[in-house]
């Protein structure tokens, strides 16, 4: 049933054409199926990813966006993972941590080397592309 539900909610979202943030623990090849299956166009991100390399290069290779948080505070093992994303292919959150945006992104400009305003750069040019261009970041 979950699978159903999931089909019908992507093919609204193509629909009305609206990005998809998904959060996927283990079924990621089933979710690629069914992106592939629908011929789903619209944005999907995958939300608090915390998995390795090659789970997240056939994400970007089937063109999802990928979203970091609080686990990339926590795991250091996913230094490789995160530097090896397209800088035009990720996201940073903080929906389920303490600790504020601004630790995710000194970390993350880190990780990329580069500084935190070109960072910002970054993320605002993704957010941009794949939600309504009339929501600005800075209107929040």
């Amino acid at each position: 049933m979950q699978q159903s539900v999931f089909e019908k909610q992507l093919l609204l979202a193509e629909k009305y054409q609206k990005p998809v943030v998904i959060h996927c623990v283990a079924a990621f090849q089933e979710i690629i199926e069914i992106k592939k299956r629908l011929k789903i166009k619209v944005p999907m991100v995958i939300h608090g990813f915390s998995k390795n390399a090659p789970i997240a290069q056939q994400l970007i290779d089937n063109g999802f966006y990928i979203s970091f948080g609080k686990y990339l505070l926590q795991n250091p093992e996913l230094e490789p993972v995160f530097k090896s994303i397209p800088n035009d292919k990720f996201f940073l959150e903080t929906d389920t941590i303490e600790e504020g945006i601004e630790k995710v992104y000194a970390l993350a400009a880190k990780y990329k080397n580069i500084e935190v305003e070109e960072l910002k750069v970054i993320i605002n040019t993704n957010f941009t592309r794949i939600f309504d261009s009339r929501l600005l970041i800075n209107d929040f």
